[in-house]
């Protein structure tokens, strides 16, 4: 941990070696130097903004001496007197990005498929809750259950390691064509789910074609063998607030079995 101790008037006096390693600053040359100047804080929050008042909130963002942002965790305490006047202040802290980063890490990993990037089936129930709901406000949606045709030829035929290197070309393609705050997951094995929000049934067929073709059109390569797939799409409109996300995702099954068993694509 980093340790910073001041005198009453703010001023540093110490800074201990992994102090000087987090700030950037060299322990001759912040001594001296007031704390806020050694020890700068990010100015952006919505609570006091000075060392104390940051301090006092636990965690921080610290402007280093070569202008980089690095998050902290702190505590500060007075150093008292006998006779109960402050004689300044000692501060611990320590740098916390590694942790930052494997939170940040580990929330993307519980909530996205690892082969493909797209949302899991977890994060798809989940949005699917929340919009069927919503009680604030009521406004069309739509689930859209994606089933490939014909997967099962190529797993069957390249085996499991060629359809995942298929299902992951294909996640990256078909991607790009939903954009946020929509929501586009892998659900199961070569099944995907969409929730369209605030798109009537007229747009959710139009974006299930977009989604139709861009699969039509792709084409899997395999050494000297090329494979396409097709898709199956099956529609569940809905009214947020007005449904539940049980019967939607029934529907958006049914629909889509029907779509196979009316001749696939």
């Amino acid at each position: 941990d980093g340790v910073i101790s001041t005198n009453a008037n703010g001023m540093t006096e110490f800074m201990n070696p992994a102090a000087e390693r987090i700030t950037g600053w060299a322990a001759s040359q912040a001594r001296g130097m007031p704390l806020d100047c050694v020890l700068a804080l990010n100015p952006s929050r919505e609570h006091d903004a000075s060392p104390a008042g940051e301090l006092n909130a636990g965690a921080a963002l610290l402007r280093t001496k070569e202008g980089k942002w690095v998050p902290i965790e702190a505590v500060s305490a007075d150093i008292p007197s006998a006779k109960g006047q402050d004689l300044g202040a000692v501060i611990t802290f320590r740098d916390v990005s590694e942790e930052r980063r494997l939170q940040k890490e580990l929330a993307h990993q519980a909530n996205h498929d690892v082969l493909t990037g797209l949302h899991n089936r977890r994060a798809f129930e989940r949005e699917l809750r929340h919009l069927t709901e919503k009680s604030t406000t009521q406004f069309d949606c739509a689930l859209l259950y994606l089933d490939l045709d014909q997967f099962k030829v190529l797993n069957d035929t390249c085996g499991h390691e060629a359809g995942d290197k298929l299902l992951a070309e294909l996640g990256a393609r078909l991607r790009k064509l939903i954009a946020a705050p929509n929501l586009f997951a892998r659900t199961g094995g070569d099944e995907f789910g969409v929730l369209l929000g605030n798109q009537n049934e007229e747009q959710a067929f139009a974006t299930a074609e977009i989604l139709r073709h861009a699969i039509l059109d792709y084409r899997f390569h395999l050494s000297e063998l090329s494979f396409n797939v097709g898709v199956s799409i099956g529609i569940a409109p809905f009214l947020a607030g007005k449904d539940t996300s049980a019967a939607v995702l029934s529907r958006a099954d049914i629909a889509c079995y029907r779509a196979k068993e009316e001749g696939r694509d």
